[in-house]
């Protein structure tokens, strides 16, 4: 091999392999960078559609139980109104009979932590009906 090696056609072609590996490297990672970036922007921009949906599908849950939750709440006012003004002394028992059971197994099952006539905030939404149920409890469980 001569002393001026690198002035062959050898080293012209070696060079140009070292340059086209380390262009490739540098490509790569220019690549690499550019799609891991733009694959991050598509993930993040999935992941907030897909978490709006889910805040948009949970509001609408949340709507549709607090119709059904209102419903159910003038449909027992009205009935423990009803049940208070007739004066029935057997329909107020069976009522008031049915609503401790109620409370006693959803108190054991966890659909709530107090029952409703104990709760203050039930009482304070409702208080003619707090009022009407605590003083059926006092009046027919305490006999």
């Amino acid at each position: 091999m001569s002393d001026d090696y690198w002035s062959t056609p050898d080293a012209a072609y070696n060079m140009g392999l070292v340059g086209k590996q380390a262009g490739l490297r540098e490509g790569y990672q220019q690549g690499f960078q550019e799609g891991r970036h733009q694959g991050f922007q598509e993930g993040a921009a999935a992941m907030q559609e897909r978490m709006e949906a889910t805040i948009a599908q949970l509001r609408e849950e949340i709507n549709n139980l607090r119709e059904f939750s209102n419903g159910a709440v003038i449909t027992l006012d009205a009935a423990a109104e009803v049940l208070a003004a007739t004066g029935n002394q057997k329909q107020m028992g069976d009522f008031i009979s049915s609503y401790a059971q109620g409370v006693e197994l959803s108190v054991r099952q966890r659909h709530f932590s107090l029952a409703p006539h104990a709760d203050k905030r039930f009482a304070a939404r409702m208080p003619r009906i707090a009022q009407i149920i605590n003083e059926t409890l006092s009046k027919y469980l305490h006999r």
